[in-house]
C-alpha cells in the first residue's frame, strides 16, 4: 500500500460565513495551486514549521536565531561560539548582552520571496 504524502502548503478560504454563527454557515475550500488567490490564507505542515528546541549547545554558532528566555522575554539574538568561552547570547537589535537564562531557540523563518506577488 502506497503511503499518502500531505503537500507542504496548502492555501485556504473561507467561503459563506456568517459571523453569528460560524460553524453553521462557513467551509473551507482548499487549493494547491503554486500562486494561491491573494485573499487565501497559506497553511504549512506541521512537521514543517520550526519549533521551539530547548538543547541550547544546539543553536548555530555565531548565527541569528529566535531565542527565548526566563522573564517571558523572547526576540532576535546570536548565538555563542562555542569555541570562545566568553562568548554569550546577545540580542540583535542592540548586541547587548541577554541577562535572563535562556531557555529555548529557534531558526528564523525564510526571508519571503520578494517575487512571490508579481
Amino acid at each position: 500500500m502506497n503511503a499518502i504524502t500531505a503537500p507542504e502548503r496548502i492555501w485556504a478560504k473561507v467561503r459563506g460565513a456568517m459571523q453569528s454563527f460560524p460553524s453553521l454557515g462557513s467551509y473551507v475550500i482548499g487549493s494547491f495551486e503554486a500562486r494561491p488567490d491573494e485573499r487565501a490564507t497559506e497553511y504549512i505542515r506541521s512537521d514543517l514549521v520550526p519549533s521551539w528546541n530547548r538543547d541550547m549547545s544546539a543553536a548555530p554558532a555565531g548565527e541569528a536565531a529566535i531565542l527565548a528566555t526566563t522573564g517571558g522575554h523572547v526576540g532576535g539574538a546570536t548565538a555563542p561560539n562555542p569555541a570562545e568561552p566568553d562568548d554569550a547570547w546577545e540580542w540583535c537589535d542592540t548586541g547587548a548582552p541577554v541577562r535572563h537564562t535562556p531557555i529555548a531557540w529557534m531558526p528564523l523563518p525564510e526571508h519571503p520571496d520578494e517575487d512571490a506577488n508579481g
